[in-house]
């Protein structure tokens, strides 16, 4: 990780901290970027301004924070689950796992908020885990307070993880049986806590602009509507259509083609939904009677990369139309010139390997190498997370382990919150990502139900059969 971290000196500037800085230095806050969080990365971004001198040394500060915390969760993931399985194999495999993927020291040595999200959902699943094992576990103070303080930084980072909590809040009353109150009750604690004492009152208090419920939850249907109206064009637009639309929406400033659905929903007013909900509604489905298509069409489009596993940045997911690559991460954004009259801290590529940095660059971004790697990319996609996911819950179903149930619903709600976004890119599976080991765990322990130190024996036996039949073929070969 040093030594990337020297390539991409003082780190991958993402396109969301320039938003949250603006929202830092003015104190304009709004709910679309979490005011918290903004508040937190813009005084560790100044303080290391001010030590090292310079908006590199800022950046580099904040970076190397965010990259020590992520190395110490996943060496706890690792460590932990592997410790359950009394298996050294799974350990190694585990590591190499997170070692050998790039994109994980990628996103690790970046501003993406997705991050520090990650951190709080992986050592969140990981106590949900533990939680089904373990009759015990909730007589432990200690463990109501870590689940209390992981959930409720996550939801802090993003509301995706409220959204993702709960189906597992409401399938858990019937997963948990006996245990069931315990249950609930350590989870809505810090929901309730979340969502009264800092969501409302205390985002109230700091005069926070709440973002309309449009412009947070509404990417499937405005993609629907957008793609409909262009593809359909002549079919769908009527005199009454285009006198709604040019009261509540800006078509011009849409351009001449769809492409993710943020683009088309920004052309709305944030009122829209606010003052004329059925009105949106009505003509939603007026668009869907005369273009059915593209409303089945647009849902696939924008969650093409949670399924599909040869998306990349060249690739134009949508007819006619660019997308930012799931991968695009590797760059340092551009800052315009009134953000950085707002004090906006603005780095530079200051990279100590230049000619390594030309191969990641290529490896990332420009010439997309990693998906020429047959075998490595399918593992190293957006996509790999998703398939991983109903794999494990294919065993929990086969082998009647409904106790297992818990951590994947709540992985499932997570990839779900991903399928409702306006574009699936990298980062926002990078939860999952994160959550590998665990996964695999959860498909070991269904399938070997012994405890104690047999834990983990058949993958043992899966890996040694493997190592004794490569030994076979190279003595053949030999032979031969």
């Amino acid at each position: 990780m040093i030594v990337y971290f020297l390539i991409v000196f003082p780190g991958n500037f993402n396109y969301d901290i320039i938003m949250q800085q603006i929202a830092y230095k003015t104190g304009n806050y709004t709910t679309h970027y979490p005011p918290a969080y903004c508040f937190i990365s813009g005084v560790i971004i100044d303080f290391g301004k001010m030590i090292f001198g310079s908006a590199n040394g800022g950046i580099a500060l904040y970076i190397i924070i965010q990259a020590v915390i992520t190395n110490l969760v996943i060496a706890k993931v690792v460590a932990d689950v592997s410790n359950r399985l009394k298996n050294k194999t799974f350990f190694i495999v585990s590591l190499l796992y997170f070692l050998i993927h790039p994109f994980v020291f990628n996103l690790m040595l970046s501003t993406c908020q997705d991050v520090f999200f990650a951190d709080f959902f992986v050592l969140l699943l990981l106590e949900l885990v533990f939680m089904a094992e373990d009759k015990d576990y909730f007589k432990s103070k200690k463990n109501w307070l870590k689940v209390f303080i992981f959930t409720f930084l996550m939801c802090i980072v993003r509301n995706n993880g409220l959204f993702a909590l709960i189906p597992v809040v409401v399938l858990g009353v019937f997963f948990m049986k006996k245990r069931r109150i315990q249950f609930v009750s350590i989870l809505m604690i810090p929901i309730i806590v979340f969502s009264l004492g800092y969501n409302i009152l205390f985002l109230n208090l700091m005069n926070v602009n709440r973002q309309s419920l449009f412009h947070e939850s509404l990417n499937v249907p405005v993609m629907q509507i957008g793609r409909g109206l262009y593809y359909n064009h002549d079919g769908v637009w009527s005199e009454e259509l285009f006198k709604y639309f040019k009261e509540k929406c800006d078509w011009g400033a849409y351009g001449q083609h769809p492409s993710i659905s943020d683009e088309f929903k920004d052309c709305f007013r944030d009122d829209v939904l606010d003052n004329d909900l059925f009105g949106f509604i009505k003509y939603w489905a007026k668009i869907g009677k005369k273009a059915p298509r593209q409303y089945i069409e647009a849902p696939g489009m924008l969650a093409l990369g949670l399924y599909y596993p040869w998306t990349t940045y060249e690739e134009n997911v949508y007819e006619n139309s660019t997308i930012d690559g799931p991968y695009e991460e590797f760059t340092v954004r551009t800052v315009a010139e009134d953000a950085v009259e707002m004090g906006v801290v603005v780095p530079s590529r200051d990279t100590k390997m230049p000619s390594l940095h030309a191969f990641f660059n290529d490896f990332f971004f420009k010439k997309q190498t990693w998906s020429h790697i047959p075998g490595f990319r399918l593992i190293w996609c957006a996509a790999f997370s998703t398939f991983l996911a109903l794999i494990t819950l294919a065993f929990i179903l086969y082998r009647k382990k409904s106790e297992y149930a818990i951590p994947v619903i709540f992985v499932f709600g997570m990839l779900m919150t991903v399928f409702l976004a306006p574009t699936v890119v990298f980062r926002y599976v990078f939860p999952v990502v994160l959550s590998t080991p665990i996964l695999f765990y959860v498909i070991i322990r269904t399938i070997d139900s012994k405890s104690g130190e047999k834990y983990g024996k058949n993958f043992s036996n899966w890996w040694n059969r493997l190592h004794r039949l490569a030994h076979r073929n190279r003595v053949d070969k030999k032979r031969l």
